[in-house]
């Protein structure tokens, strides 16, 4: 049976590319017509019997909301993940995605979306702030401040924008060729420059089953003389040349000095966002 219906997520911290990703996803998807479900919230919509969700693509049109050249991701991300040592929660999980109807999914993210590890900062505790001299508690010297996912993410340029929506097609084409826990890459060499790649997830792994930071080729960089080796000057040269669109200076005229931004309030693009928002088991209501 061919995948009628797949759903995509992101997770971890916000990068500019992340919209348009979901956007490439969305055309391709489109092309192929598939329907393609937004979970808000990354992983934590799996954790939550409604599954907060978007359909991205109603009649195989993208929203209007999904802008490629708007920074961050329109459906949310988390830190949350699926334990593999909790199988109870990986049942009910894929339960949820079973009465969605949700064939296969998309899982835009990095190391720790593969890797699936949080980090405590909570378990330092009191004790190691009182022996600094921090305060009297963890409670006191730790804190949190929530930014807003567009000044995060910021606008990805013309680069980041044209090759992340290709990853995002090349994922749906991977579920629709049935390849499951594999990655959709960008590679370069000097002979083809960069191009689309696929990789088994298994492989970023060692031994242990970790995946780690990758470091930079060697070749890319001389270290006596400190700086980018023949080698990496051509591969930022391509980079350099095509970062910028002219779009991307006249988006800079138009709004970042628009005199409205001194008399309009902002416009959240979280709130057009949660009026689409649909729970499983409700009325899916208009799209």
């Amino acid at each position: 049976m061919s995948m009628k219906r797949i759903g995509i997520l992101t997770a971890g911290g916000d990068t500019p590319a992340l919209n348009a990703t979901i956007h490439g996803a969305v055309v391709r998807a489109n092309q192929l017509k598939v329907e393609v479900y937004g979970l808000i919230k990354g992983f934590n919509s799996l954790f939550n019997p409604r599954v907060p969700h978007v359909h991205l693509n109603p009649l195989f049109q993208a929203i209007p909301e999904l802008d490629s050249t708007v920074g961050g991701t329109l459906i949310g991300a988390s830190r949350d993940y699926l334990n593999p040592n909790e199988p109870d929660r990986i049942r009910a999980s894929c339960e949820r995605l079973h009465r969605l109807e949700i064939q296969g999914l998309i899982c835009i993210g990095g190391d720790g979306t593969l890797n699936l590890r949080r980090i405590f900062i909570e378990r330092l505790g009191d004790r190691y702030f009182q022996d600094l001299r921090r305060g009297a508690s963890a409670r006191e010297v730790v804190f949190t401040r929530k930014v807003g996912h567009t000044h995060r993410g910021g606008r990805p340029l013309l680069f980041d924008r044209f090759y992340a929506a290709q990853l995002g097609g090349k994922a749906v084409e991977l579920l629709l060729e049935g390849r499951s826990n594999e990655v959709a890459v960008l590679q370069w060499n000097r002979a083809r420059s960069f191009y689309l790649d696929r990789f088994d997830g298994n492989g970023f792994r060692d031994r242990w089953g970790h995946i780690h930071a990758r470091q930079l080729h060697p070749s890319f960089y001389d270290a006596q003389r400190m700086r980018p080796s023949r080698a990496g000057i051509e591969y930022l040269l391509q980079i350099f040349t095509h970062a910028i669109g002219h779009d991307d200076t006249e988006h800079l005229r138009e709004t970042l000095f628009a005199p409205g931004n001194l008399l309009q309030p902002y416009h959240s693009l979280n709130t057009d966002m949660s009026k689409r928002i649909r729970y499983l088991g409700t009325d899916p209501g208009p799209p």
